[in-house]
């Protein structure tokens, strides 16, 4: 799999966690790659259910979605769902990752970007605390 420039193998998590750290610092308003911002939305996600409920950690998020609007309409179940009890909520970082997830347009999904769901999935490091 490849992000930007770099070729990614299977249980390099913590790299991409690294990589998607150093892009999203720039703080940009606006991302256009889809496996950044699948990265965004998985990663954002898990935070939400990881600070609320770990025993719902077990369950991969989004992995059956086909489109960034599927992936859009399950993150506003899931804001939802564990945004209530969730205490980084006015967090503007929380803010700045959620209102990338709105914006990003949507497409169809393919295998390639399905596989990186489930790999971003196994992230278990979380933007919102570390940007």
């Amino acid at each position: 799999m490849i992000i930007g420039d770099k070729m990614l193998v299977d249980n390099e998590e913590d790299i991409i966690f690294s990589d998607m750290l150093s892009l999203l610092n720039e703080r940009s308003n606006k991302i256009s790659d889809i496996k950044i911002w699948l990265f965004v939305v998985v990663n954002t996600a898990r935070a939400l259910i990881d600070s609320t409920n770990k025993d719902d950690l077990n369950k991969l998020v989004f992995d059956e979605c086909c489109s960034v609007i599927e992936i859009q309409q399950n993150f506003d179940i899931i804001q939802g769902k564990y945004g209530k009890k969730f205490s980084s909520r006015k967090n503007p970082t929380y803010n700045y990752l959620c209102s990338i997830i709105a914006v990003f347009p949507d497409k169809t999904l393919t295998d390639d970007e399905r596989t990186l769901i489930v790999q971003y999935n196994r992230v278990n490091e979380y933007l919102l605390y570390e940007l």
